[in-house]
């Protein structure tokens, strides 16, 4: 038996094959505890984040229904984690004796909706409801929730496409977005999902899926639904069964709105059965979430995506195409076109996708780059006989060719292996080359047992290179199965821009360019978002909706903004009494509130911190998308502080972390600032990252210094260039990453000579800016 410190250890409770939990008293007060060790005795430093992480968390749940943490004690190379015994056992562990009676089920279900409810209005995501995570004391019929490991405090945590194995949660029981395979942020929804799958699994003592492998599951989750409870066992009342499959919706929208909804229906169906007859009713007559999220869900574009469905159904068949969808900034052209990754995912296509960037025109086929880059992480989160597959098939279209792919996708290598150079060429002959062997590139992954979908982002930013090879991928006569999509700003764009003379060029060939304007979302898509959003009168919804309309001018990533806004400002709040949302027009047709969105958002950013604002500045000098680790290093802070302090950008909806290595910057602790921590973060839109500020230079200097001391031994990293947004200031930066890059590459000694006597005397002596001219 264990030893633990201040605690006798009596026996073991139960096990599983990374945890075993014992039983046992607390020394002093002989008070009943339960005792969690890790298995693995040498866990790693993630494993060791996330007990610390699980435990903060539960220790500010104090409240019934979540099982109390006492204590975190230091246990050999990792930790015994505390906690309260109030004689309860895992449900995985009953379930393998009997099935918990119906009765019990139900008052059960009850119980933890309620826990999961008060949850969420902490703003909690569990994101690991298991059998194994409820305890259930089957005397008393108290349930409690417990690990929270790897719970979020941010709802709208985006998963990244990974290799099945590596996804967060217990494969059986993640929701459809937890899978990384359909562009969703997780949030409470996804919670209810998990809870559908133990509430499936306690009725009728199996689970919804089973599944070879966890990729079997992760399919099964996206595309297959599940036999009814009430079909497999007669016993289970219909109504109770039509809950369970409520709750299992692919689509997240179609799921519970809140927990409280959901708790409402289970006790309607407790109070019938007990009564002894239980009646089909309509499920989520008092579904009403009580914070606000705005729906992911487009609104007001059917016609729009019916194009889209319509374009991919075609390469779905065999055919290519191109389409290209036009409108000012933040009407929404991104969110339609991601409407396509559940269709590709079910017809077993690739969706590539990349964003041009208006500070980085001078980097040819960046886009590119990113989405392919994209692609091959994907493909590496294959079974190991695809990888294989994948190789020999890009060997085979490559030739001896490969290295000019993996010159542009250096992640690509991990799968074709290290490539031979190729042979010098003239520019033009060069040029040609690179086209040849990137449309051969594109046909391995464009085919009918696989469509691609290629969307490009901001086109309008793309370089002559790229917008070259589009040209020729839309033309190729022998393509198929490609849907080439690209979105771009027609306000900054006229007939001679060089995108415009590209399409047109395309069309003089005989082939037909497909466009999907997108104008202002009309008031009945307003009217649609807010019912769907207050679960109100449309008459209501039709009041707010105009005052919305004249405020945002329908633009609908100003709407949301502005409903968060109001929410904030408690214009638009939830009133408990009458359990619905409420809000005075008058005062929202007042209030001091631009309609200008960039003005908007910038009166956002003035309302944070100076901490808060001064991490947003240097990280708009990084990029749309910045390492924390790197952010850390310029703003001389640790990794972990720094985290702390974006997470008010992030909940006024400025930021948002990519994937989900950001809850676990406390690893990084205490270490040394480094930019290679993989802990990305994006801005939500190109607005916000965007906007002027005048100490934007003087952040870039001290960025290139950390820059190049971590990362200017690798050529590669050089590409990745800062952004400003001042012409003089990018000229700047042009000559010096132009200049410091030949140097490094030509002359190591030249290169040390540029950084010490050049790049800091000008961080020394800003205003002197001229000689950085001079010396270039």
């Amino acid at each position: 038996m264990i030893t633990i410190p201040g605690y006798t250890v009596v026996d073991i409770a139960y096990s599983s094959a990374t945890s075993t939990v014992y039983r046992g008293y607390d020394s002093q007060d002989a008070s009943p505890v339960v005792i969690k060790v890790l298995n693995n005795e040498f866990p790693t430093h993630l494993d060791l984040t996330r007990i610390r992480r699980g435990y903060e968390i539960a220790k500010e749940l104090d409240f019934e229904g979540v099982l109390r943490p006492i204590n975190l004690v230091p246990f050999q190379q990792s930790y015994a984690l505390v906690l309260e015994d109030f004689g309860g056992m895992a449900l995985s562990i009953i379930m393998e004796d009997h099935k918990p009676a119906l009765l019990s089920c139900i008052k059960i279900a009850v119980g933890l909706a309620e826990t999961l409810g008060r949850i969420h209005q902490r703003g909690i995501v569990h994101k690991n409801i298991k059998s194994s995570s409820v305890i259930i004391n089957e005397e008393t019929g108290q349930a409690r929730l417990t690990d929270f490991s790897i719970a979020s405090r941010v709802f709208g945590e985006k998963q990244e496409h990974v290799s099945p194995e590596l996804l967060e949660g217990t494969p059986a029981y993640i929701s459809p977005e937890q899978t990384g395979r359909i562009d969703r942020g997780i949030d409470y929804h996804s919670d209810l999902y998990s809870f559908g799958v133990v509430l499936y699994e306690m009725l009728t003592g199996v689970l919804p899926f089973t599944a070879e492998d966890v990729g079997g599951l992760v399919y099964c989750h996206l595309a297959v639904t599940p036999k009814p409870p009430a079909e497999l066992d007669s016993g289970i009342p219909v109504p109770l069964s039509d809950i369970v499959m409520k709750l299992l919706a692919k689509n997240a929208e179609e799921r519970y709105r809140s927990a409280f909804g959901l708790k409402h229906d289970l006790e309607k169906c407790l109070d019938q059965y007990t009564a002894g007859t239980v009646e089909r009713f309509v499920l989520g007559a008092r579904d009403v979430p009580i914070t606000l999220r705005i729906p992911e869900k487009l609104y007001g574009r059917e016609e729009e995506t019916t194009g889209l469905m319509n374009a991919f159904s075609q390469a779905a068949q065999g055919r290519s195409g191109i389409i290209m969808v036009k409108g000012p900034p933040g009407i929404g052209k991104s969110v339609l076109i991601n409407e396509l990754y559940k269709p590709v995912i079910e017809q077993n296509g690739y969706f590539a996708s990349g964003k041009f960037d208006q500070f980085k025109r001078d980097v040819p086929y960046s886009a590119l780059r990113q989405a392919f880059g994209g692609i091959t992480r994907q493909l590496l989160s294959e079974r190991a006989g695809n990888i294989s597959d994948w190789k020999a098939k890009l060997h085979y279209a490559l030739g001896p060719n490969g290295r000019i792919i993996v010159d542009l996708i250096p992640e690509m290598e991990l799968i074709i292996g290290k490539q031979p150079p190729v042979e010098t060429l003239p520019p033009t002959q060069s040029r040609n080359r690179f086209n040849m062997v990137f449309t051969g590139f594109i046909r391995v992954f464009a085919r009918r047992e696989h469509p691609l979908v290629l969307f490009l982002d901001d086109i309008q930013w793309a370089d002559r290179g790229t917008l070259k090879l589009m040209e020729l991928l839309a033309t190729a006569p022998d393509m198929n199965s490609l849907l080439l999509i690209g979105a771009y700003r027609d306000t900054e764009v006229d007939s001679a821009h060089p995108l415009i003379l590209m399409l047109d060029e395309i069309s003089r060939t005989g082939f037909t360019v497909n466009e999907i304007p997108l104008s202002p979302l009309p008031v009945n898509g307003i009217v649609e978002l807010i019912t769907d959003m207050l679960v109100c009168e449309r008459s209501d919804a039709e009041t707010l909706a105009g005052v919305i309309m004249k405020k945002t001018h329908g633009n609908p990533f100003f709407i949301n903004q502005f409903m968060r806004d109001l929410y904030q400002k408690e214009i638009l709040r939830f009133d408990t009494e009458k359990y619905s949302w409420v809000w005075d027009i008058s005062t929202i047709e007042t209030a001091d509130i631009t309609t200008n969105v960039v003005e908007f958002m910038c009166g956002k950013i003035k309302e944070l911190s100076a901490t808060a604002q001064n991490a947003l500045t240097i990280a708009s000098c990084i990029g749309s998308r910045f390492d924390l680790g790197l952010l850390a290093e310029v703003n001389e802070r640790t990794v972990s502080d720094t985290a702390e302090v974006l997470g008010e950008s992030q909940q006024e909806g400025l930021l948002a972390p990519i994937g989900v290595s950001y809850k676990y910057s406390d690893a990084y602790a205490d270490e040394e600032p480094s930019a290679e921590t993989g802990i990305t973060y994006m801005f939500l839109h190109d607005r916000i990252q965007q906007r002027e500020n005048p100490g934007q230079l003087q952040i870039f200097l001290e960025f290139t210094s950390v820059f190049l001391r971590l990362r200017g031994r690798k050529p590669e990293a050089l590409l990745d260039l800062p952004e400003m947004t001042d012409k003089k200031q990018r000229m700047i930066v042009s000559l010096i990453m132009n200049t410091l890059s030949t140097a490094y590459l030509t002359n190591k000694d030249l290169f040390a000579f540029f950084f010490s006597h050049w790049l800091r005397p000008i961080q020394e002596d800003q205003p002197d800016q001229e000689r950085v001219y001079l010396f270039c």
